[in-house]
């Protein structure tokens, strides 16, 4: 199993998003922005880290364009960059320069530390495929690596096999997204938007969730109702009756994340209609491999970075239409005119790994339930986060595909010291999931560092019953014994 030196990139390519964090100092050293860690990293997950082939791109053209007096940002489109300064409340300059948007923003902080805390939640910047090839077209790179690609018509291939898992959905009722929060990020807006000219602006958060799902969830509603628990729907039930005519829509996962667990999602379906809410699920953690989500759901989104590439080695997301929806008419129509779409490299890139989406997933569904036996019968583990686990049982199995299908995500406890286990685990470590090698990360701490690091924060979390030392772990297709075997060596 690997010893991945700090800051390396996992995997080991150009466009890798992750990166070894291989012990806990690693890790809070990445958080509070230690000169030490600082120094070794090379890149990270994007949308956290900028690529350096991105800041090449930037600062290239600021030269080409003599532009010295405000910041230069890379968007992946024109609609990208109105998106942004509809936000930030500034029109600057927008450029096109070969197939990449540019746009200023002024130095101050209220401007430059609001477009890039934007760009961060809603995935719009280029990707390091995208900078690469403005910088081989502009002579600051002589070469790139050779990569297998899928050449032929990538969108249709990617769509068509991502129709199969939606309910045969057709590739009109598929779009494909610059990033997985792209896809979110574009969902809700074409909701929030038709349902603020009926006067809906307030949201519903079902579960704790992804952290820039909860980021752009508070800074843009009008008023953001927020309910951790995903098995009390009974509060949802009530405050829609109560307020039904200012709730403009519900946000969820299955499985949620890190904790793995499942809404009722047939029941929430059930209560949304009945006052016509429409319902968004993120359907990454689960996977459509394994859950029937679409029939529950106005619009499931889906970051494609994750098991549907398996590899790491790019962003991209899909937001998946119901066409039976009643806000199937408005939400297509937006979502056609603000397709902030993915670089065709990336397109590419992701066609050719997505062939094996479905193999991909039976390996690594079958290697999880082998995991799940030994971690539920381990004296060392404290609890055992998974789709099936007691409280979400039921839940899962309504929607699940077949009865053995739970996934590839287990979040641990430890009877141990976090920092005893994290760091002699001999597996890769690091940020994101859905990669085809087991890989760890200790998500409060990389997703949540402002609640592990300070008291009101761990007051919070034990209120939620979160253990700021959970590990999750991402399982691979290795063969479950050599995991087991890695987990022997420090429990």
């Amino acid at each position: 199993m690997p010893n991945i030196p700090c800051g390396q990139p996992i995997p080991n390519s150009t466009h890798a998003i992750s990166l070894s964090l291989p012990t806990m100092r690693d890790v809070v050293g990445y958080e509070e922005k230690d000169l030490e860690t600082i120094q070794k990293i090379y890149s990270g997950y994007p949308r956290f880290v900028t690529h350096p082939y991105v800041t090449r791109t930037q600062e290239l053209f600021a030269q080409k364009m003599g532009i010295s007096d405000k910041k230069i940002l890379a968007l992946c489109s024109p609609i990208a960059a109105q998106h942004l300064y509809d936000f930030i409340q500034f029109d600057g300059t927008l450029f096109t320069d070969d197939h990449i948007t540019f746009v200023t923003v002024p130095f101050e902080q209220k401007y430059l530390a609001s477009a890039q805390s934007f760009i961060q939640h809603t995935g719009i910047a280029i990707s390091s495929r995208s900078a690469e090839e403005y910088l081989l077209n502009h002579g600051a790179i002589e070469t790139k690596p050779e990569e297998m690609l899928f050449t032929n018509n990538p969108e249709h291939h990617i769509k068509q096999t991502l129709g199969k898992f939606y309910n045969n959905s057709s590739e009109n009722n598929i779009f494909l997204y610059n990033t997985g929060m792209t896809s979110l990020y574009t969902a809700f807006s074409a909701l929030h938007q038709t349902q603020k000219i009926q006067g809906k602006s307030e949201w519903i958060q079902l579960g704790w969730l992804y952290l820039d799902t909860m980021m752009l969830l508070q800074k843009i509603p009008s008023k953001l109702h927020t309910f951790t628990d995903v098995f009390n729907l009974e509060n949802i039930e009530k405050l829609i009756e109560n307020n039904h005519s200012k709730i403009a829509g519900i946000i969820t996962e299955v499985t949620t994340n890190p904790l793995v667990q499942t809404p009722d999602i047939t029941r929430l379906k059930t209560i949304a209609e009945q006052f016509n809410i429409p319902v968004i699920i993120d359907s990454s953690m689960a996977t459509p491999c394994m859950v029937e989500l679409l029939p529950h759901a106005d619009i499931v989104i889906e970051s494609l970075s994750k098991f549907a590439s398996g590899n790491a080695d790019l962003l991209m997301g899909a937001a998946i239409l119901n066409e039976h929806s009643p806000h199937y008419n408005s939400t297509h129509t937006y979502c056609t005119q603000n397709n902030l779409f993915p670089f065709i490299g990336d397109t590419q890139r992701l066609a050719q790994h997505i062939g094996s989406y479905e193999k991909r997933m039976e390996t690594i569904n079958n290697n999880t339930l082998q995991l799940i036996t030994y971690f539920s019968q381990h004296p060392t583990i404290k609890k055992v986060w998974w789709a099936k686990e007691e409280q979400t049982k039921t839940n899962f199995e309504k929607i699940a595909k077949y009865p053995e299908a739970v996934g590839g995500i287990i979040t641990l406890e430890f009877h141990k010291p976090l920092k005893e286990i994290y760091d002699n685990l001999p597996l890769a470590k690091g940020p994101s999931f859905g990669t085809e090698f087991t890989l760890c990360m200790p998500y409060m701490y990389l997703a949540h560092y402002d609640l592990v690091s300070t008291k009101e924060g761990g007051q919070q979390l034990d209120q939620l019953g979160i253990n700021p030392e959970l590990v999750r772990l991402s399982v691979g297709l290795e063969n479950p014994e050599e995991i087991i075997e890695a987990f022997n060596s420090v429990l």
